[in-house]
């Protein structure tokens, strides 16, 4: 599966919970994903994948970001994050 596409069912998976109620979507099942166990699994994977290849999502996000600008903010900022904790584990 190319970036772009990753990034859409990534948006795509992460848009069907409820962020006020953790309720999820009923068509969650369609990506594989039944309980909320499952959700927090599949966005942890999701999470160590966008920060491996952060240079590549960077550049793919460009092509998302009229239809999913919050989403693309949110992965800019979880790389930028990443990259913080990343620098403050060597300077200890």
């Amino acid at each position: 599966m190319d970036t772009k596409r990753r990034l859409e069912r990534i948006f795509e998976i992460a848009s069907l919970k409820c962020c006020k109620c953790d309720d999820l979507h009923p068509d969650l099942h369609l990506y594989g994903i039944s309980t909320l166990e499952e959700w927090k699994k599949e966005m942890d994977i999701t999470h160590q994948w966008i920060v491996k290849n952060s240079a590549e999502v960077l550049s793919t996000l460009p092509l998302l970001e009229h239809e999913w600008k919050e989403s693309c903010k949110s992965i800019r900022l979880l790389i930028q994050r990443s990259k913080q904790q990343e620098q403050s584990k060597r300077v200890l």
